[in-house]
């Protein structure tokens, strides 16, 4: 082979080599050109509703959250309050909300229609989630929510689990113990709400359904006596205060007739809002059926 054919095949080579590498460069580029303008697309979101703020620190990325309400970062209010500690807060008025230049903007349920209308007609695009009243609402919460977000793989991991803990439930017994919700002044709920049906899932049965409680009611002193539950759960907001309201639940009738010496005492964060961590909720209740039963 002469000395003319080997540079050929020389530069041959060398075009190659140069070729390859900038074909690869570019696929390399584009893909992180498009990964960019992926994370960039994603919508910017503000939160004007507490059982939003929780979804949008369960499901969006850092950099989409652009404001959450105060209620975020209350401990008594925010199952995720550590990590709203982390943004800017908002009171829920459209004029904060408009500075900010959303692309998004969820509310809830009891948000202001004023508020809404406000942000609507100044050009921007608002969701609303509804007050979940089974697990099954909560689900769809964040099916939804995840959609808006553009976290539909995050969502749907989010739900597998939920439904994956859900099946792995103690069987109910065949005859249920008794639990009576009993918040401060006597607050209760029925069978058709979220805490009702965590109870039913927990295997236990409702006070409040022999009362004819279906939604959110109160139960007296004296039907409490009555009913004679055999354990009390409660919730209150300001569990670490004193009022009228919450001494109810420590009234000397209680004591004596022994209802009050087993309560199940749950977060105010886990309750407001439903979300996965309402699953955390059944779970501990099925642990106290599991436990009651072997006492």
């Amino acid at each position: 082979m002469n000395a003319n054919t080997m540079a050929a095949i020389s530069r041959g080579v060398a075009r190659f080599r140069l070729t390859t590498a900038v074909t690869i460069g570019v696929v390399f580029l584009s893909t992180a050109i498009t990964f960019s303008v992926s994370a960039a697309d994603k919508p910017r979101v503000a939160s004007i509703n507490n059982c939003t703020d929780q979804m949008a620190l369960l499901l969006a990325d850092p950099d989409q959250i652009v404001s959450l309400t105060f209620l975020s970062q209350q401990k008594v209010a925010s199952v995720y309050r550590d990590k709203a500690l982390s943004y800017p807060t908002n009171t829920g008025a459209a004029e904060e909300v408009l500075a900010l230049e959303p692309d998004l903007v969820l509310a809830g349920a009891y948000t202001s229609k004023y508020t809404i209308q406000l942000l609507q007609k100044a050009g921007v695009r608002v969701e609303t989630i509804n007050i979940a009243n089974s697990v099954e609402d909560v689900m769809l919460n964040v099916s939804m929510v995840g959609d808006w977000l553009e976290q539909r793989q995050v969502a749907e991991e989010i739900i597998d689990d939920m439904k994956t803990r859900l099946a792995r439930l103690p069987d109910a017994p065949s005859v249920r113990p008794v639990a009576a919700i009993y918040d401060p002044n006597g607050y209760t709920v029925g069978a058709n709400t979220l805490r009702g049906q965590m109870l039913e899932l927990a295997g236990w049965h409702n006070a409040a359904s022999d009362r004819g409680v279906l939604y959110y009611g109160t139960l007296s002193l004296e039907s409490i006596l009555k009913l004679d539950p055999d354990i009390l759960v409660s919730s209150p907001y300001s569990a670490e205060t004193w009022s009228r309201a919450q001494a109810l639940n420590r009234h000397p009738a209680l004591a004596q007739s022994g209802i009050g010496a087993d309560v199940v005492h749950i977060p105010s964060a886990m309750t407001i809002c439903g979300g996965p961590w309402s699953v955390d909720v059944i779970e501990l209740l099925a642990r106290e059926r599991t436990g009651y039963l072997d006492n």
